[in-house]
Parts: structure tokens; sequence; C-alpha cells
């Protein structure tokens, strides 16, 4: 159990910190970093056509604000979480979409499985075609 809950605080810090960090920026504040990132050598596919893109950029330089303050307290909350996984796989798929970041965005997604409980197990287990019953309620050893 403190395995899961010390993966649940270092996502929730980090995400919280990476907004501590970024708020400050005239760039983040005034939302033009959204534009500028797809300017610089880590965009997929850099072009001087990005510049341009203003209210666009004001959103998803906000937007990628508020989806980083919010991600933490949405998974921590048992009538947000699936909201808060939905958001987080948005963010990280759009990252990972957009950036030459590695496997950045595609390694921050499973780390959300941290805030599942034995009963969110139960549930996906329950809608997925071909789990049986007893596989449900398994703690994964075989024989």
């Amino acid at each position: 159990g403190y395995g899961l809950r010390l993966l649940q605080w270092q996502l929730a810090v980090l995400y919280l910190a990476t907004v501590w960090l970024k708020a400050p920026d005239a760039y983040w504040r005034g939302g033009e970093m959204f534009s500028y990132f797809l300017l610089s050598m880590y965009a997929r596919w850099p072009d001087p056509a990005w510049a341009d893109l203003g209210q666009i950029s004001v959103v998803m330089s906000w937007g990628s604000l508020l989806c980083e303050t919010a991600i933490p307290f949405l998974l921590w909350s048992r009538s947000f979480r699936v909201f808060g996984f939905v958001v987080g796989a948005g963010l990280h798929l759009g990252i990972g979409l957009s950036a030459k970041l590695g496997l950045f965005s595609f390694s921050m997604i499973p780390l959300y499985a941290a805030f599942l409980t034995r009963a969110d197990l139960r549930w996906w287990a329950r809608r997925l075609p071909g789990m049986s019953r007893s596989d449900a309620y398994s703690d994964g050893t075989r024989g």
C-alpha cells in the first residue's frame, strides 16, 4: 500500500510543481507558449505558420495549465477519477502527438493506475469482453 501511495504523491507533486514553475513565466501567462513550443526543436512538425495561432495558443497554453492543476485532484476524488483519467490521457496523448519527447507521454499515463482501487479493477473487469468472473477477483497468480 505504501508504494502506491508514494506513486500517487509523486504524480501529484510532479503536476503541481510543473504548474508552479510554469505560472510565473510570461509566455505561459500570456498564452503564447503553445505557439513557441510548436516552433521549437522539440515540436514534431515545426513550421513558422504556428506563430499565427493567436487565441488557439492562449486556449492550449492555459488549458494545459488547467489540466495539470486539476489532474491530481480529479484522480484523488472517487467521483471524478474517471474524468481525471480522461483529462490526463488526453493531455499526454496531445503532448505525444505534437512533441518529440520520446516515451515521456506514454510513460506518464500508466502511473494513473496507482489511483485505482480493487473495486475500480472489478468494475473494469466486468465490462471487458472475454474476462471471466473469476479473473475479475484474481490476485494475478496462476496455479
